[in-house]
């Protein structure tokens, strides 16, 4: 019977984790051995493990890393944004990142996310006013429209905004 660790586990491609593991070492994948067991953590992330790899180099010197291995989908790409924008600075607020392995056509656009959840939520609203008891809100209708339309417009200026700018806020990056 397979333990629900073991869905995590299967869910990270093992040949990934020892090829990332080799290009970082300068080795054959196949000689990288990995014990890779779910961690608990990652809210978002698809799938989160603890992972061990060992190796033997062409010297025979023995080599090993430990590492967490998140598997991001979607929107929660944004961690792996949030990691390589802080390993660029001389912060030690976060984990040292060792790379992010990134998927052919994986990316994560968070303007057209924005727009997204602004023209669902415009959509929520305008169901919403149907009913008796949010008739009344109605009367908001076209400022909920007129936001959700000039929404880049707006974020440009919040963006530009003086004297705040842009500031990390904090460093844990769901919702």
């Amino acid at each position: 019977m397979r333990s629900p660790g073991d869905a995590v586990t299967a869910s990270l491609d093992s040949s990934r984790l020892a090829a990332f593991v080799a290009s970082r070492q300068g080795i054959s994948p196949s000689a990288v051995t990995l014990n890779v067991r779910p961690f608990r953590g990652g809210l978002e992330a698809a799938a989160v493990a603890r992972a061990g790899a060992r190796w033997t180099e062409s010297t025979g010197r023995a080599g090993s890393l430990n590492f967490v291995a998140k598997r991001l989908e979607g929107s929660t790409q944004r961690e792996a944004d949030l990691y390589q924008l802080l390993s660029r600075s001389e912060t030690e607020i976060a984990p040292q990142l060792l790379g992010i392995d990134q998927a052919v056509g994986a990316s994560w656009d968070y303007e057209a996310e924005l727009s997204d959840r602004a023209v669902l939520t415009l959509a929520v609203f305008e169901h919403a006013v149907l009913t008796p008891a949010l008739m009344h809100l109605r009367e908001y209708g076209p400022a909920v429209r007129r936001i959700v339309s000039e929404l880049p417009k707006l974020r440009h200026a919040l963006l530009n905004l003086q004297p705040f700018g842009k500031a990390l806020l904090h460093g844990d990056v769901h919702s």
